[in-house]
């Protein structure tokens, strides 16, 4: 996040970080995208961070561009998955499961990334890398003419998994990230900042700008917080501030 460090060569041409850039003058313009391209995303949520969307706008005396983009998560999901999945094997994952102590410890979701990534071709990998650059192409085109991007952080509720039943399943998972993973695919900046509860479980709001606006997006995520909405502490956190304060 500070930018290119001398003794990595592979950080050679990293956008100078936005953590030391100037307040902005002028509000940012900000642009709406609530569909992800995967169906089963709930409704409710999509409204409730929507309307969070809009406050901040207004909040900060800004627009709200709303032209009906969507993230596609099914054009670059593959591909993702791909180069997430043996960059994981090759940084670790062999070590692992090579390890006998090691593999027992590990859990059903850890062993299926690796195994997947020791059974990828090169030719895979190789195309994967493409599509990342179109993956970046096409945020991109949705920052055109704004500075920020709002999505859900999350379309879909967060599910029950009961004690003894096995994780969620990888095509499940993904709609889990299906507005998320594209930052990872990019290397864009992105904050998410709770906006409440629908349901009675969290749900958020995700702020998406270009190359070097970390600062910009840590500012609208405090001004969210500070002059919209803010969690309420924890009950464990309350009672831990009580104890500390009743020994005093």
């Amino acid at each position: 996040m500070q930018g290119p460090l001398e003794r990595d060569g592979l950080s050679r041409g990293l956008y100078p970080t936005g953590m030391a850039h100037q307040e902005r003058t002028v509000a940012p313009r900000l642009r709406w995208v609530g569909d992800n391209g995967l169906e089963g995303n709930a409704p409710r949520i999509i409204d409730a961070v929507f309307d969070a969307a809009k406050e901040l706008a207004h909040a900060i005396n800004s627009s709200l561009d709303c032209r009906g983009d969507s993230m596609d998560a099914p054009r670059f999901n593959d591909a993702f998955y791909t180069m997430m999945q043996a960059d994981r094997y090759s940084t670790g994952g062999q070590d692992l499961l090579a390890d006998s102590h090691s593999n027992e410890l590990l859990t059903g979701y850890a062993r299926h990334h690796f195994q997947r990534g020791a059974d990828i071709p090169a030719h895979e990998y190789s195309r994967a890398i493409d599509v990342q650059l179109s993956a970046l192409e096409h945020m991109e085109h949705l920052l055109r003419d704004v500075e920020v991007v709002a999505t859900p952080t999350v379309g879909v509720p967060a599910p029950e998994i009961l004690p003894g039943e096995p994780t969620v399943p990888e095509a499940a998972r993904r709609n889990f990230v299906a507005f998320t993973f594209l930052m990872n695919f990019t290397g864009l900046p992105a904050v998410s900042v709770p906006t409440g509860l629908v349901d009675g479980r969290p749900v958020g709001l995700q702020l998406i700008g270009r190359e070097g606006s970390e600062r910009l997006l840590l500012d609208l995520a405090r001004t969210y917080q500070e002059q919209i909405f803010r969690l309420p502490a924890s009950t464990f956190a309350q009672q831990h501030t009580s104890a500390i304060g009743g020994t005093r």
